[in-house]
């Protein structure tokens, strides 16, 4: 049996890619991630719209870009990415979609979160929740979420007190 012993592995110009501690957690700070969240109200039509998530919450590595809201993937690899939404007091089926380079992956199937509101009016609002996806990406492809309603045109919630709408990923192999 061979074993090597080891508290840290970096690249050749010094550049740490993986610590590990006396109790033998591992931590890989180079790794991209990040966590994006909406704080203002974003308009919601009956087309689909690219929604930015304008305050980042975490951005490792810096590949995500919150005047635009989209990821970019500085490496091939296996990303994980997740993202939640909530609905509104407005009648009608709030859509959010996972996108590469702003269209449907051609393979794979919709990645698509959908809230359906039946009801209008009151003050409550309708269920929320996150959809994950994994995706294996190119260099320099971006991921981003396209959003819109299926009847009218209303205002997407988003509160910068809450965290109910966000973006987050992170490579994982």
């Amino acid at each position: 049996m061979s074993k090597i012993l080891v508290n840290e592995l970096a690249h050749t110009n010094n550049t740490s890619a993986l610590t590990v501690d006396s109790s033998g957690r591992i931590k890989a700070p180079q790794t991209p991630l990040f966590q994006a969240t909406c704080i203002t109200p974003y308009a919601m039509t009956q087309t689909y719209t690219e929604l930015v998530y304008s305050q980042e919450e975490v951005d490792i590595g810096g590949n995500y870009n919150n005047s635009n809201g989209r990821f970019t993937a500085p490496i091939d690899g296996l990303y994980e990415f997740g993202f939640a939404s909530i609905g509104m007091q407005n009648a009608t089926i709030y859509r959010y979609r996972l996108r590469i380079n702003g269209s449907d992956p051609a393979s794979g199937g919709v990645r698509e979160q959908r809230l359906e509101n039946s009801q209008s009016g009151g003050s409550s609002y309708q269920n929320n929740n996150e959809y994950v996806a994994y995706l294996n990406l190119t260099a320099g492809q971006y991921v981003s979420v396209f959003h819109r309603v299926d009847s009218g045109s209303v205002d997407g919630f988003a509160d910068a007190g809450y965290r109910y709408v966000y973006f987050r990923g992170k490579l994982i192999i």
